[in-house]
């Protein structure tokens, strides 16, 4: 035991103040140098040399950095470390000089995994304070490969998400993705999830602020929420925020959902794997918190927004609507972005849209309260509540002025002066296009638009020209799906099994409909169709055609599929044009064939009760179940 360590023990002991004179002031440190360097009370002394020193004393300063270098260097037990590294973490505008050191012994292949795991800590958290050494610390996270090790892995990928988290660098997330794909990793589970809840709360548009937010409820779920306990509670709190999204949130049920939040809470203040003292750990505890808040308004929300009348309306537009309706920055407090409005907003603009009592109270508040703090939302909710009703009419789902503006046709969004060269490309794509059409097709073709003409809206011209599109990629799209081979086209195999659900169909037409040249938009699972949610939607400027998909695993006649399926498949009319599809993946026993293509084709009709026709459903069997030509035998009577 040398002479420092006596002295620090004694007045352990005798529970004395500690200082640096206690230990001899730096002279002392610099005659038992050697000795300290190797102690287990190494992270003592580095506390009182660190609290003593002012950070304006660069000579002290550059003494204390040299000293903690050789420390990490010289020091191998591994609490130790722990502790010293911890002091680091909360000093690191004094300590960012060792930041080097680090990185170097990162390198180290003799340093075990818990060493390296407190290198990285206190690089990343000296990265934080000091955004110079941050591209140093990104170029380590994306070319290290020693990652057999699944102790300093665990560590390594909280350290990827914690630095997408502060650094915003898309390369970052991208590693922690692509060393995720082949992991269970919880921690690495949560950070992508994390990742995508940062990438949601930042987005600039509803679909891209959904995308986000379910990805990262999908990885949230994977986590063992015995451990994280954040992650079930962000997962739960996803629950209520995506229902709110769909329009289908109860109050009852987000009840529940915060009372499980809460209580997850109350028995953990959160998952960290460090120090709860680090900012970063204290601050994803706060931001857990915050997203608790915004959920508990949200409840509140529903009952304020259903109520037939409000008796108190300045203290729920106040209290409630305008907080939530730019929550981003009063809940969350990120400046940035706005995806949780996004998601929120269309359904409070659609209240406002049934209830014009609502616009008539909001239209008093905005005039008598002027000087609040919130007359600016309350602004901007009044105007996007006129941008709901104009759009709404035109049969827009979320009533946005950007969803309106992408359904704009393509051709209209391209430049004057550059038109000219795509009109000629257009001309030269429908020629060489239709040129490969074979002629059954065409006849197919000619004889469903021939059947088409006694349907009303079907003679305007803009939705006949569009139907008549959709009618024809669609045809083109049987026609391929009876044709490939699933040797050489993967996408076709679930046509050749026979335990399929309709959504293999689905995806198929969706991927390939999303492919061909198109004035409009097309949507899968779109919500609030005919009280109902769609499966395939083609949208227009003013109208849209909805393609539902079935499946049948018994009697595939045209006759049962009108039974079975027709009924729903017209309902989707009701509000729009009288014209739609339903494509059925027969799963009955094919393996005798799949027939020809126009015996795999029907235009079905509703009729009006004098026996006039006046919807058309286009009903496309695509067959599964099937096998392939070289297994067909011939059977004759």
């Amino acid at each position: 035991m040398n002479k420092i360590e006596e002295i620090l023990i004694y007045n352990l002991e005798k529970d004395l103040p500690i200082n640096l004179s206690t230990i001899g002031g730096l002279d002392g440190l610099k005659e038992s140098r050697k000795d300290i360097l190797t102690s287990k009370f190494l992270d003592l002394v580095l506390n009182i040399i660190v609290d003593e020193v002012e950070l304006g004393d660069r000579e002290k300063i550059s003494f204390i950095t040299e000293f903690f270098s050789d420390g990490l260097k010289n020091n191998l037990d591994e609490i130790t470390v722990r502790e010293a590294v911890l002091t680091l973490c909360n000093n690191p505008e004094k300590l960012s000089g060792c930041f080097t050191t680090l990185l170097e012994l990162l390198k180290d292949q003799d340093r075990n995994s818990f060493l390296k795991s407190q290198y990285l800590l206190a690089a990343f958290q000296i990265a934080t304070y000091n955004k110079a050494k941050k591209h140093y610390l990104i170029g380590y996270l994306l070319e290290e490969d020693e990652l057999d090790d699944q102790n300093y892995f665990s560590h390594y990928v909280k350290i990827l998400g914690l630095s997408y988290s502060f650094f915003q660098d898309e390369s970052i997330f991208e590693r922690l993705t692509d060393v995720m794909d082949t992991s269970v990793d919880d921690d690495g589970l949560y950070e992508v999830g994390m990742g995508y809840l940062g990438k949601g709360i930042s987005a600039i548009s509803h679909a891209d602020a959904y995308y986000s937010f379910t990805k990262a409820k999908s990885y949230f779920n994977k986590v063992d929420s015995s451990i994280h306990t954040d992650a079930y509670c962000i997962d739960l709190i996803l629950e209520v925020l995506l229902s709110y999204a769909n329009k289908s949130a109860k109050e009852e049920q987000i009840h529940h959902t915060l009372n499980k939040i809460e209580n997850t809470i109350r028995l953990s203040s959160g998952w960290h794997r460090v120090n709860a003292s680090l900012p970063w750990a204290s601050a994803r505890n706060a931001e857990i918190i915050n997203w608790y808040h915004l959920v508990n308004i949200l409840k509140n929300s529903m009952a304020a927004l259903d109520e037939i009348s409000w008796f108190d309306p300045k203290i729920v537009i106040e209290n409630y609507l305008l907080r939530i309706y730019n929550c981003n920055r009063t809940f969350l407090k990120k400046d940035g972005g706005a995806g949780v409005d996004h998601l929120i907003q269309p359904l409070i603009q659609m209240k406002f849209n049934q209830q014009e009592t609502y616009v008539y109270l909001l239209d008093k508040w905005i005039s008598s309260q002027p000087q609040n703090e919130l007359w600016a939302d309350a602004g901007k909710l009044r105007q996007d509540i006129v941008d709901y009703k104009r759009n709404a009419s035109l049969g827009k789902d979320e009533g946005t002025a950007e969803e309106i503006a992408s359904t704009v046709p393509f051709s209209e969004r391209i430049p004057i002066e550059r038109r000219k060269q795509f009109t000629e490309f257009t001309k030269e794509y429908m020629i060489s296009n239709f040129n490969n059409t074979s002629q059954n097709l065409v006849e197919i073709f000619e004889k469903i638009v021939t059947e088409l003409q006694v349907i009303q809206s079907f003679k305007n011209h803009e939705i006949g020209s569009n139907f008549r599109k959709h009618l024809y990629n669609t045809l083109k799209f049987l026609e391929s799906r009876m044709d490939a081979t699933k040797g050489n086209i993967s996408a076709v195999s679930y046509l050749f099994e026979k335990d399929q659900k309709e959504d293999a169909l689905q995806n198929d037409y969706y991927i390939y409909m999303g492919a061909v040249p198109s004035d409009g938009k097309i949507n899968i699972e779109v919500n609030n169709v005919a009280g109902g949610r769609a499966d395939v939607v083609f949208n227009h400027i003013d109208h849209q055609f909805v393609f539902e998909v079935k499946r049948e695993l018994s009697n595939s006649s045209f006759e049962n599929i009108r039974k079975q399926y027709l009924g729903q498949a017209s309902e989707y009319q009701n509000t729009g044009p009288k014209l739609g599809g339903l494509l059925v993946l027969d799963l009955t026993n094919n393996k005798n064939g799949i027939g020809a293509i126009e015996d795999n084709v029907k235009l079905e009709f509703i009729h009006d009760p004098a026996g006039k026709p006046v919807r058309a459903v286009l009903v496309i069997k695509v067959v599964g179940n099937r096998t392939t030509p070289s297994h067909i035998k011939l059977k004759e009577e």
